[in-house]
């Protein structure tokens, strides 16, 4: 929890005066009411944020801190909101392990990500556009954050001589996920080498 503080409240503190002086109920209420269908969508992928998915000691709102310092997030916001609008069952089916490999390939390739999502929002409704056609073009660079996260955290570990009874909980479950990616890419390679 202070990690998290310490990441976010230098965000909030520059952000949250300009967002509350900009704000209009009466513009937010016009939007609403113009774009109501999309609404459900958004509140739907805005709904898996606070789900969970991801691993180690990660949290969905620190990823998203992180996604939000990366110089062109407007860009893969915009291409985020174009993919909801165009095909907002994608949002409908995702659930938080998906939303947080979504993030995950983000912060991993903001702009090859934000490429795969624009492509993804304009293929044409013949050709399989589905959650799981997503993903599977964003599990490498989702993949590659996860490990890169666990990594992170399982080197707190050992730089300790001794570790207290939780720090010894922490370190097992830092293994445990650090197996679990390990499965998952061998699961990966295994399909490539068929």
């Amino acid at each position: 929890m202070k990690q998290w503080i310490t990441k976010t409240y230098p965000f909030l503190a520059r952000n949250i005066p300009n967002l509350i002086k900009e704000f209009s109920w009466t513009k937010t209420k016009e939007l609403i009411s113009q774009y109501g269908s999309l609404s459900k969508d958004i509140l739907s992928f805005m709904s898996n944020i606070f789900k969970g998915g991801f691993d180690g000691n990660e949290s969905m709102l620190a990823q998203l801190f992180k996604a939000l310092e990366k110089p062109n997030f407007g860009e893969f916001l915009s291409a985020t909101g174009e993919l909801a609008s165009k095909k907002g069952d994608v949002f409908r089916e995702m659930d938080g392990k998906d939303f947080g490999d979504f993030v995950n390939a983000y912060n991993a390739d903001p702009t090859g990500t934000t490429k795969i999502i624009k492509e993804f929002s304009n293929k044409p409704e013949t050709e399989k556009a589905n959650k799981d056609t997503l993903m599977n073009a964003l599990k490498p660079s989702a993949l590659r954050e996860r490990v890169q996260i666990a990594i992170e955290n399982a080197k707190k570990f050992t730089l300790k001589s001794q570790l207290d009874e939780r720090e010894k909980e922490e370190a097992k479950k830092a293994h445990e996920t650090l197996n679990k990616l390990l499965d998952e890419i061998k699961r990966i390679l295994g399909n490539y080498s068929k």
